[in-house]
């Protein structure tokens, strides 16, 4: 093999990582932008009155591996579900707002749940095209980070892509 095609194909490897830096910001900026939509669209969703039939934490765990050690932390997530009615139907929601909130303290979710007692009366605001995708907080955490994060890798992703086209064709061309 002559030394272009070997480092065609070595640039064609490094390829992925602008691809995988340009895929995931699209995916942050995207998820940021739509929960954005979704809550500025929630101000004029009509309201029903619910009650609140379960509030709990729920704990997962996760592990990194850096260089054959492990390490495992916990997130603690609250889980509220509630019931309401929108006409004759009867509905369960599972959500409070329109980005999930992990907490890195059982405390911090316990005091998000604490908001929301078993058997509370609360305003819950439902969209009238799909009465099914309801919410407690007309609100989307957290959605500024994704954007700004996701806009960021995708431009490094985009410029260091521009990089290696730029690479790529010279070591074809000379």
């Amino acid at each position: 093999m002559s030394a272009n095609v070997v480092q065609s194909i070595l640039l064609l490897c490094v390829g992925v990582f602008p691809l995988a830096f340009s895929a995931g910001g699209l995916l942050l900026l995207v998820l940021g932008l739509r929960s954005r939509r979704k809550a500025e669209a929630s101000k004029t969703w009509p309201t029903t009155s619910g009650r609140i039939v379960r509030a709990e934490v729920r704990r997962v765990q996760y592990t990194d591996y850096d260089d054959g050690d492990s390490s495992t932390y916990w997130r603690y997530y609250p889980l509220v579900e509630y019931e309401y009615r929108v006409g004759d139907q009867t509905y369960i929601g599972h959500r409070t707002a329109f980005t999930e909130k992990a907490f890195t303290s059982e405390a911090g979710a316990q005091r998000q749940i604490a908001r929301f007692p078993v058997g509370s009366e609360v305003m819950v605001y439902y969209n009238p095209e799909k009465p099914e995708e309801a919410v407690l907080e007309r609100s989307a955490y957290g959605t500024s980070w994704f954007v700004a994060i996701g806009a960021v890798l995708l431009a490094v992703g985009f410029c260091s892509g521009c990089v290696l086209a730029v690479a790529l064709v010279k070591s074809l061309v000379g």
